[in-house]
């Protein structure tokens, strides 16, 4: 079951969308944006931290300039795939991605529709995507029915920014 929406002050809303446009702003200018004042801002911060509303402050990083894509795995489970059984296997499948040379994961979660799951991560080729799905599909057999997986050929929005290249690249592709 989904948490339920985090009760936000105007404050919170106006701090988060300035992070969420740039996490490495400091709290100066910060409160130069919002204006509000900077310890508001660093008490703000705090407790959106304490409450999880932030989880990490992280790069956004292009991989593809470090040899690396964005690969997407849409899994289609059975209904005997269960609460207990999803957080027994999760953390085994999270933990021996990372632990793959040249394996980034990105995100996981769970989704409505055909697909069930879906898990992003970034590896240097398919060769190792599909040694992943290989595994999984031998190992999980009971709960995996069907699975797609898709390339990404370039990103225009990550973590919430335009990526920088954005014009030169969608006239590549198209």
């Amino acid at each position: 079951m989904a948490k339920s929406k985090q009760e936000l002050s105007s404050n919170d809303r106006k701090i988060l969308d300035v992070l969420i446009e740039n996490a490495r702003q400091t709290s100066i200018e910060i409160s130069e944006k919002t204006g509000l004042s900077r310890q508001t801002v660093q008490k703000t911060i705090s407790k959106l931290e304490r409450e999880h509303v932030i989880w990490e402050y992280k790069p956004v990083v292009d991989l593809r300039r470090i040899g690396k894509k964005i690969f997407i795995i849409l899994i289609r489970s059975t209904f005997k795939l269960t609460k207990e059984k999803t957080l027994e296997i999760l953390p085994i499948s999270s933990k021996a991605m990372e632990e793959q040379v040249g394996i980034n994961l990105i995100y996981t979660g769970f989704t409505h529709g055909y697909f069930h799951w879906v898990v992003i991560f970034a590896a240097e080729n398919i060769i190792q995507v599909n040694k992943i799905m290989r595994r999984w599909k031998s190992k999980y057999s009971e709960f995996i029915v069907d699975f797609q997986i898709l390339e990404e050929l370039m990103p225009i929005r990550l973590c919430g920014a335009l990526n920088p290249d954005y014009n030169k690249e969608m006239n590549d592709i198209l």
